[in-house]
């Protein structure tokens, strides 16, 4: 491949009549190599910009798995939660359920030992110690309920929030893949015109 120099500074060897006049050819060279060097500065830009844009791609590619693996976590996250709470429910229902054991074994051992002119007094005892016993069962299970639910409700919202704000970051990245893509497609035809 000539440099716009070469062809600037091409020399001829001058012959008998019917030659070219020196000066036109001069002119003629000193054009062609002015537009032979707009052509490689062209050519160089588009590489620049070839490089730049498949950056670009790599770089959206990248951001890509970012997104899946924040997402995973998410999800591994609300299932963490979940679990917990979970785990807590059932500990507290088993603390409820011990203690009531407890309560109704004391109210029976105090109402055997009650005399037979108290019994009345010993079943009142009995009688509100079971009161007790399931007011307790009751509320201890809807604390674990509303910690279950609200564990839950919780998980939702951060699987929610982690599918929008990664449908929204994808959507976007697409785009920018699909404008950089069609740019590329562009450069690379401009690249294949000039060569």
């Amino acid at each position: 491949m000539f440099l716009p120099e070469q062809i600037a500074n091409a020399k001829f060897t001058p012959i008998s009549t019917g030659t070219y006049s020196a000066e036109e050819v001069d002119a003629f060279l000193s054009k062609v190599a002015s537009d032979y060097q707009s052509l490689i500065n062209d050519r160089d830009d588009l590489r620049k910009k070839l490089a730049f844009l498949a950056e670009k791609v790599e770089s959206y590619r990248n951001d890509e798995d970012a997104i899946k693996t924040a997402l995973l976590d998410a999800h591994k996250m609300a299932d963490k939660v979940s679990k917990e709470a979970s785990e807590k429910a059932e500990s507290l229902v088993s603390q409820a359920q011990t203690r009531a054991g407890q309560i109704d074994d004391e109210a029976q051992r105090q109402a055997n030992e009650c005399t037979n002119a108290a019994r009345n007094q010993a079943a009142e005892i009995v009688t509100n110690a079971r009161n007790a016993v399931a007011s307790i069962k009751e509320r201890a299970q809807q604390e674990a309920d509303r910690t279950l639910a609200g564990a839950k409700s919780e998980a939702d919202s951060i699987i929610s929030q982690a599918n929008v704000q990664s449908q929204s970051i994808v959507g976007e990245s697409k785009k920018q893949f699909e404008f950089y893509s069609a740019e590329l497609v562009k450069v690379k035809e401009e690249l294949e015109g000039i060569a």
